[in-house]
């Protein structure tokens, strides 16, 4: 356990913290930042898992213009109207009475096949809420190491949860800032760039593939599930701003 200005600092495996300092080791970082303590709190490092996955995605809906399709390209002169188009404006006028002239409207459309553009275009919703996850495997080689997973998995599971303030408010849990390093102190610019999280999920399971432990009890495997959710939807300026590369500044 390391400690820095009075920060907790944890890493796992044991050497990593000399190959961080060396500036040899790729690997990745998780820091709390609670609602009391905009510095920042406890941090983590650990090894860099495999397959770092990103899932940008948005949403989109189905918009029928109808009539305010058809009038806007008839107005701007891309087609000129024909005696189909006659024809499908006066079914869909009947169509617009219902009962049994809506029927005819549509059993009329179907002998002279025809039927009415509904001029369909894709409207932006938003973007999707990212979510991250990562799994770790925790392999102690000492009772020393074993200590250093157990504090790891109680720091994240701590973090999980919200703090009593009295008899029925709640403080939101700290959100996490999530960091790459491939070596040194700067961020990786390779690897994702993630704005600031909740921790949404961590499962944790011990010794799953050997049912063994040190001395004092603790168990040599601990492995970390871990999925994370970021605080909002984003928009390019919160991952580029004005550049071509990630514009590594959270929070703004």
């Amino acid at each position: 356990i390391y400690t820095d200005k009075n920060m907790k600092i944890l890493t796992f495996p044991k050497h990593l913290r000399k190959q961080i300092d060396d500036g040899t080791a790729a690997h990745m970082s998780f820091q709390v930042f609670p609602k009391d303590n905009p510095e920042g709190g406890a941090k983590v490092h650990l090894y860099m898992p495999t397959g770092i996955s990103v899932p940008d995605s948005a949403g989109y809906t189905s918009v029928d213009l109808g009539a305010i399709g058809a009038a806007k390209s008839a107005g701007s002169g891309e087609a000129e109207m024909t005696e189909a188009d006659v024809a499908i404006g006066g079914l869909n006028l009947l169509k617009g009475k219902g009962g049994t002239a809506e029927a005819f409207s549509t059993t009329a459309g179907l002998e002279k096949g025809i039927v009415s553009n509904p001029f369909t275009n894709i409207a932006f919703q938003s973007t999707t809420v990212r979510t991250f996850a990562f799994t770790f495997k925790l392999v102690s080689e000492s009772a020393d190491e074993a200590e250093e997973a157990r504090q790891i998995e109680n720091f994240f599971r701590k973090n999980l949860y919200p703090k009593k303030l009295g008899v029925f408010a709640l403080q939101y849990p700290p959100t996490f800032k999530i960091r790459f390093y491939t070596s040194g102190a700067d961020e990786s610019k390779f690897l994702p760039f993630i704005q600031d999280c909740y921790l949404v999920n961590a499962t944790t399971s011990y010794n799953e593939t050997a049912n063994i432990f040190h001395a004092d009890g603790a168990p040599v495997e601990t492995s970390i599930a871990l999925s994370f959710q970021e605080t909002k939807n984003l928009t390019r300026d919160d991952l580029y701003g004005t550049g071509e590369g990630y514009d590594q500044i959270r929070g703004k």
